[in-house]
């Protein structure tokens, strides 16, 4: 008897801008339009400026979960790590407030990835039970909001140079140094190559504990980063001012193209989820809708994109061939 064989897979490229990469593109525009048929069809330059000075602690919280995830891991102590680093610029002596912060976020990081990689601990628990860690922290060193941030804190945070936010010209230095090491240097391609074959990486020679270590800690910098600018933008240290950021970091990182499976996942994805989401906000502020409506109209999107992209993954698989399911708690 003749034996079928399996159906070729359609190409990759038959639906390329259906991947979730692609997708969250269209999505912005389509956001984009309704923000500005709802502002009568006009920005002006402050909104323009507010809407990028709001969105820079979700594109830094975003980008540093999506630096995690490629790499087959999962950080739920990020939100955490903002408030904590918020509460030592705003407690801090104006000169070490902002470097404290700093070296705090990268050790809080280094600390997650060490007991993740060497001490072989669950990503999920570690995060969350550190996270906790923090949050205790922070609430210890500032039971309540205050505190002072030093001028050029805010200046930096919600600043402009002329029509240009100071922030959006810090963004533009993060997005390009994190893509550069990502795509030109070999820690980066390592970094991929951890996160979509463990073991296969390390078969080929890639020492994998300092690139996972070095993850972590790259999202504790820039969970630092954002903190500051929290600070800065406040003008006060919050203890809980990073809570929703956690769930809103992997859904930005998610929702821009990066798999939970890990080893894939690409910086201007989410760049441009992050602006989803602070788009949704201010349309709904726009139509004076309930606050609550943001989380579902995000939702909506996070199930519409990832409903999508399984969609194309399920067309292409060629007939008779398991799908390959991946484990990115590791």
């Amino acid at each position: 008897m003749r034996r079928s064989t399996p159906k070729e897979a359609i190409p990759l490229r038959t639906f390329r801008w259906l991947r979730n990469e692609y997708l969250i593109y269209p999505i912005l525009v389509a956001l984009l339009v309704a923000y500005l048929i709802l502002n009568g069809g006009f920005l002006s330059v402050f909104q323009i400026q507010s809407l990028i000075t709001s969105t820079a602690p979700l594109i830094l919280v975003g980008l540093g979960e999506a630096v995690v995830i490629i790499s087959g891991g999962i950080d739920l102590s990020i939100g955490y790590m903002v408030s904590l680093t918020c509460v030592v610029v705003a407690t801090s002596s104006p000169v070490l407030g902002t470097p404290l912060a700093l070296a705090v976020g990268v050790v809080a990081g280094a600390v997650n990835g060490t007991l993740i990689t060497r001490f072989r601990l669950s990503a999920l628990v570690t995060t969350l039970a550190t996270g906790s860690f923090f949050l205790g922290m922070a609430l210890h060193i500032l039971p309540t909001p205050g505190g002072v941030v030093p001028e050029w804190v805010s200046t930096v945070a919600d600043g402009n140079m002329g029509p240009v936010p100071v922030a959006a010209i810090l963004l533009a230095a993060v997005v390009a140094i994190l893509g550069f090491i990502l795509y030109r240097v070999p820690a980066g391609r390592y970094l991929f190559a951890v996160g979509d074959n463990l073991e296969g990486a390390r078969q080929s020679g890639v020492v994998d504990a300092p690139i996972r270590i070095g993850a972590y800690a790259v999202a504790g910098l820039l969970a630092a980063v954002a903190g500051i600018f929290l600070a800065g933008q406040t003008s006060s240290g919050d203890p809980n001012i990073g809570t929703p950021f956690t769930l809103n970091a992997i859904v930005i990182a998610v929702l821009g193209g990066t798999s939970l499976a890990g080893g894939v996942g690409t910086v201007g994805g989410v760049v441009a989820a992050a602006f989803v989401l602070s788009v949704v906000s201010d349309i709904i502020f726009l139509t004076n809708a309930s606050s609550y409506l943001q989380y579902i109209v995000s939702g909506g999107i996070l199930v519409v994109v990832l409903g999508i992209g399984q969609g194309v993954r399920w067309i292409r698989r060629p007939t008779g061939q398991p799908s390959r399911e991946k484990v990115a708690d590791r």
